[in-house]
């Protein structure tokens, strides 16, 4: 899919939106992160289908405010360690494997691996069945959050450029084909043991994409719609009353983001 990145920062105007904006463009996808004082963006492509100055124009030619200095290219290959444990040495974090940022794991795949010390730590002798048993569970988690982050292009639906023809027609690894059968065919959620993504952002994926169920589990079938529906309407009316009370972003950022002034001595 994608083998490159533009990152330049621009100035900050007006109130921040609390979300990171990422816009769906001809050859890959485009971020766009507020920050208190500036925005982060960048575009993430394919060069097997875009050029690195059509890329660029595309990026500038997208972002209103001044640019803080030139877009910088990143070039990565997307892929994990054979062995993340090996030895007396244990990769974490982007040391032991890097996947394209559209669902950014970084920090999360470093907070289960220390976890995953912590379960398996060694002693002197260095276990070759606890160094085997990291290793699986690291290969696992990673190839489970690869999944996700390829079902967003597998499942898209422009038909506009070949980066997303191709997309929506390539094969996709026999994990995730399970999972889009399973849900498919009953609205199923395979979850694993160490794997970073809930049903919740599945489900996100397969409505957002209109992938929905051709049949249900049986067991709805004794749910008293009913009170279901009274269920949630009382949610959205809560959530509603959250938001209503809810103070902006700039808001919030203001009264508890901002350095405090340190007193003169």
């Amino acid at each position: 899919m994608c083998d490159g990145a533009l990152a330049v920062q621009s100035e900050g105007q007006g109130a921040p939106p609390p979300y990171t904006d990422v816009t769906a463009l001809p050859a890959g996808w485009r971020w766009r992160i507020p920050l208190q004082h500036r925005y982060g963006n960048g575009y993430v492509y394919s060069s097997r289908h875009v050029s690195d100055e059509v890329a660029r124009q595309t990026l500038v030619g997208a972002i209103d405010e001044r640019l803080l200095h030139e877009p910088r290219t990143i070039r990565f290959k997307p892929g994990r360690r054979l062995k993340a444990w090996n030895k007396n040495c244990i990769a974490l974090g982007l040391a032991a494997g890097f996947l394209e940022p559209l669902e950014s794991t970084s920090i999360a795949l470093i907070e289960t691996g220390i976890d995953k010390i912590k379960q398996l730590f060694p002693d002197r002798s260095f276990s070759p069945v606890v160094i085997d048993e990291f290793n699986d569970m690291s290969r696992r988690e990673m190839e489970r959050v690869r999944d996700f982050v390829i079902l967003h292009y597998k499942a898209n639906r422009r038909t506009d450029t070949d980066f997303w023809r191709q997309c929506r027609e390539m094969s996709v690894p026999d994990t995730l084909q399970r999972k889009l059968d399973l849900f498919q065919a009953r609205g199923h959620f395979v979850r694993y043991r160490w794997e970073m993504f809930q049903p919740a952002s599945w489900l996100a994926i397969y409505a957002g994409f209109d992938l929905m169920p051709q049949s249900c589990d049986p067991s709805v079938e004794g749910l008293d719609t009913a009170s279901l529906a009274g269920a949630l309407a009382e949610m959205r009316k809560a959530v509603a009353g959250a938001v209503e009370a809810a103070p902006t972003h700039a808001d919030f950022i203001e009264h508890n983001a901002r350095p405090i002034a340190m007193a003169a001595q």
